[in-house]
């Protein structure tokens, strides 16, 4: 069965007014640089600027609230090229606070899924939380496997332990709660793998956190705590709804970008890595969008990161590295929230050029050592980890340049000797 389109847009507006019609306010999404928050590097879900209402430190402005989120996930980064996992996204979010619980938020969402977005209830699936000794003292949330009783089959209701259904905090204290997710099955052609869990991965997608139930407060010593007032916290994804209703083949192919997929694999010409090279190209434009520049320490350090795993794909394939600002400028035009300023522009341009350059003069020097990799057809542990260390070569540049040859890559090994290293340096000199 052919779901009903929706363009981006139109997935965003039919989620907000469905929520706008329900008695939730429309709340302005934060930048993604947290303000007065030291748990956290990035804005990582809807819920992170709007902490301080879960923990009673600040009154919301209204018991109801609604919004789309712009996000940043680097704990994702590795996944970064399938169909649905990307290091920036847009989360829409509706919260209520001490209004309504468990059995209308999962209401909401039912409906939502099924009447706003003609999604059929046979491609549904819900997880609930199952306690396991890891949280002693919390409960599994038989509460919420009753409420879906109402809408989907007993043996679409699947217990999860605490890994995968028990939510937070969005830093190392906060709130937190068990939580019940509503999973999409795309259908038998992606099945990609053989599994005994009712969920497939890559099969059935995660489209939205239909309801973290903020129950608990978990300090920085790990101790859970009633929260003042029960809240609710949901997340779905933006572009992963509009990839499920446009039937594309990722979220980075929905109509919002895909002219900038076609421009990056017309050259690239690998799935995979078109989508890793979009993916971080986007969210480097948002992350010096937001005054973030690249260096060797937080941040900046994932900038430089992201910056360089893209380049990574262009210069591996031997192509000339400064079609990157052609990239950014396609991708630039499609940013959504904020238009980028002159100013901006120019800032996102010089640091591109930056990181282009301080690339190249690496690879000029390195181009011997993996010259050599190439003849001997092998690379050994302590060579990768000279080569990482006093060289300078970024790890996942030389695991992509061995996969490209053919050679394998000492991974164990090799973050053996990296982990080492490190214990060796946290030592006090003597």
């Amino acid at each position: 069965m052919k779901l009903p389109y929706k363009t981006t847009e139109e997935v965003r507006q039919t989620f907000l007014e469905h929520f706008l019609k329900r008695n939730h306010q429309l709340i302005e999404p934060s930048g993604i640089i947290p303000k007065d928050d030291p748990t956290l590097m990035f804005i990582n879900s809807g819920m992170a600027p709007l902490k301080p209402y879960f923990t009673g430190h600040a009154k919301p402005p209204y018991p109801r609230l609604t919004n789309v989120q712009d996000c940043i996930r680097f704990v994702d980064v590795e996944s970064v090229g399938d169909s649905y996992h990307g290091t920036n996204f847009r989360m829409m979010g509706s919260w209520s606070f001490g209004d309504y619980f468990k059995e209308q938020a999962i209401e909401l969402a039912f409906e939502l899924i099924t009447e706003g977005f003609g999604i059929p209830a046979d491609r549904l699936s819900a997880t609930v939380f199952m306690a396991d000794e890891s949280l002693p003292g919390v409960p599994s949330d038989e509460e919420s496997a009753r409420i879906w009783e109402k809408f989907l089959p007993r043996d679409r209701i699947i217990g999860r332990p605490p890994v995968d259904n028990f939510w937070g905090p969005a830093g190392t204290s906060g709130p937190c709660g068990p939580c019940t997710e509503v999973f999409f099955d795309r259908g038998e052609k992606f099945a990609e793998k053989e599994t005994d869990d009712v969920l497939v991965p890559g099969r059935h997608i995660e489209i939205w956190n239909a309801g973290v139930f903020m129950q608990y407060f978990k300090d920085e010593k790990g101790n859970f705590s009633p929260l003042p007032m029960k809240c609710v916290d949901t997340g779905a994804g933006l572009e992963r709804f509009a990839m499920i209703l446009q039937g594309s083949a990722s979220i980075h192919e929905i109509d919002q970008y895909n002219p900038s997929y076609q421009l990056i694999n017309q050259r690239i010409g690998d799935t995979a890595w078109t989508r890793i090279i979009l993916d971080h190209i986007k969210t480097s434009i948002l992350m010096i969008r937001e005054g973030i520049i690249p260096s060797n320490t937080r941040e900046g350090y994932l900038l430089r990161r992201a910056l360089r795993r893209a380049m990574i794909g262009i210069f591996l394939r031997g192509i000339n590295l400064t079609i990157l600002q052609e990239w950014a400028n396609s991708l630039s035009e499609v940013i959504d929230n904020k238009d980028l300023t002159f100013r901006q522009k120019s800032v996102i341009a010089h640091w591109l050029s930056e990181e282009r350059e301080g690339f190249e003069k690496l690879m000029h020097r390195s181009r011997k050592y993996l010259d050599k990799i190439v003849v001997a057809k092998e690379l050994d542990a302590q060579h990768a980890f000279t080569l990482k260390t006093g060289m300078g070569i970024p790890e996942d540049l030389l695991e992509e340049f061995c996969a490209r040859h053919g050679i394998p890559f000492p991974k164990a090994e090799f973050l053996k000797l990296i982990e080492e290293h490190r214990d060796v340096s946290r030592r006090p000199k003597k």
